[in-house]
C-alpha cells in the first residue's frame, strides 16, 4: 500500500504536468514580485538564523533537480560563527533563482555555491557552472526586466524577470550581483552582503528547532497522502534526519484503506485535493472507523495550499487535528509534528 508505482509513459506525463503547474506558479510569483518592487512595497526583515542550516537546506531544495540533470550541486562555506542576522526569505529567493538558472543551462559538469566570510559580518556569495555561458554583448541586459539570452542554444520559458527581481533583491539589501561569463565554458555570479553576527541563545523558535531535529522521532511513523510527487520528495527530505518512518500514499483511499486494515502509524499528513478520494473524505472515513473501534484518534494534520480561516474549519469540521499551509515551511512542519506529539503524549 506504498506509493502508486507509474509505468515510464504515465510517469513521464506526471513530471510534464507538475513541471507545466511550477513554471505557472513561478512566471505569476515573478511579476508579482516585480510589480511590488518597481512601486517599492518591499522591505528587508530581518531574523536571527544558521546561514549554514539555511545554505544546506537551499541546495537540497534543488537536489532532485540537478539529479535528474546527471550533474554535480556542491556547497562550500568557510565562515566560524553561522549564527547571522539577514532577510533569509529574500535571500534565498535570490539564491534559488541564480542556482535554479544555472542548472537549467549547464548539461555536464555541474553548479557551485561557494560562501565564505571575508572580514568580519562580510560574506561573499558565488554561484559558478560549466553550462553554456552568455554571449558577451547580451552581458550588460542580463539584469534588465523582460530580458533573455536569444542568442542561447538553450530554450527556455521565462518572464525575464527573475534575474532583475534578484538585482532588485541585492540593492535593497545594499549590494549588487556581478557576473562574469564565456560563451562554452560557463558563468560565475558573486555577491557580498553584511549580515551581523547573532548567537545560538537568541535564536527565534523555527530556526532554534532546526538545531534540535536530529532523532526527534525516532521510532515514530508518519502516513502522508498526496498526489504531487514533488510534495512528497520535500517532505522526505525535511524529515529526513529526524528518525522518522515515512509511508507515502497517493489519494484518500489508499490512507484511509491502509488504517482501516489495522495497521498502526503516530501520525497521518493529509492532503486535501486528491483524486479518487478527498482527504476531507479520508479523514471522516478513519474516524468514523476509529469510533466503531472505541479507539484512539491518530493524529491527523491536514495540508493544503487553501489556508483561509473557512479552509482551516472544514478541515477540523472533518476530523482532522491542525491545519498546515502549503508551501510547507520545515521549520512549521517540525514545531507541528512535535506539539501534535506532546499532545498525543499527554492524553
Amino acid at each position: 500500500m506504498a506509493e502508486k508505482k507509474y509505468d515510464g509513459e504515465t510517469l513521464d506525463c506526471v513530471q510534464s504536468i507538475n513541471t507545466a503547474g511550477h513554471t505557472v506558479l513561478t512566471l505569476t510569483n515573478d511579476v508579482l514580485d516585480f510589480s511590488k518592487l518597481k512601486n517599492g512595497r518591499v522591505s528587508i526583515l530581518v531574523t536571527d538564523g544558521d546561514l549554514g542550516v539555511f545554505l544546506e537546506e537551499t541546495i537540497k531544495l534543488l537536489e532532485v533537480i540537478a539529479k535528474n540533470k546527471k550533474i554535480s550541486l556542491e556547497l562550500e562555506t568557510s565562515f566560524e560563527n553561522p549564527y547571522v542576522k539577514c532577510d533569509f526569505v529574500k535571500l534565498r529567493q535570490v539564491l534559488i533563482n541564480l542556482l535554479s538558472n544555472a542548472i537549467k543551462f549547464t548539461d555536464e559538469g555541474g553548479v557551485q555555491l561557494l560562501v565564505r566570510e571575508e572580514s568580519i559580518g562580510e560574506f561573499y556569495f558565488e554561484i559558478s557552472d560549466s553550462g553554456c555561458g552568455i554571449a558577451e554583448e547580451f552581458l550588460p541586459k542580463i539584469f534588465k526586466a523582460f530580458e533573455q539570452d536569444h542568442n542561447s542554444k538553450k530554450v527556455h520559458a521565462g518572464t525575464g524577470l527573475g534575474m532583475n527581481i534578484s538585482q532588485r533583491l541585492m540593492f535593497l539589501m545594499e549590494s549588487e550581483i556581478q557576473v562574469e561569463s564565456k560563451l562554452g565554458v560557463g558563468s560565475k555570479f558573486s555577491f557580498t552582503i553584511h549580515l551581523d553576527q547573532s548567537f545560538e541563545k537568541n535564536l527565534d523558535k523555527s530556526q532554534a528547532s532546526h538545531l534540535s531535529d536530529i532523532g526527534l522521532f525516532n521510532g515514530l511513523t508518519l502516513a502522508f497522502a498526496d498526489d504531487n510527487h514533488m510534495n512528497k520528495v520535500v517532505v522526505e527530505k525535511m524529515l529526513s534526519n529526524t528518525g522518522i518512518k515515512l509511508l507515502k500514499f497517493s489519494n484518500g483511499q489508499e490512507i484511509s484503506d491502509f488504517v482501516l486494515e489495522g495497521n498502526q502509524v503516530d501520525f497521518i499528513l493529509m492532503d486535501i485535493q486528491m483524486p479518487v478520494m478527498n482527504g476531507y473524505e479520508a479523514t471522516q472515513r478513519i474516524r468514523t472507523f476509529e469510533r466503531s473501534r472505541n479507539s484512539k484518534q491518530i493524529p491527523i494534520l491536514a495540508f493544503s495550499a487553501f489556508s483561509f480561516q473557512k479552509d482551516i474549519d472544514l478541515a477540523l469540521d472533518a476530523g482532522c487535528t491542525d491545519h498546515i499551509s502549503k508551501p510547507i515551511k520545515k521549520s512549521v512542519l517540525i514545531e507541528k509534528l512535535n506539539s501534535t506529539l506532546e499532545l498525543k503524549k499527554a492524553s
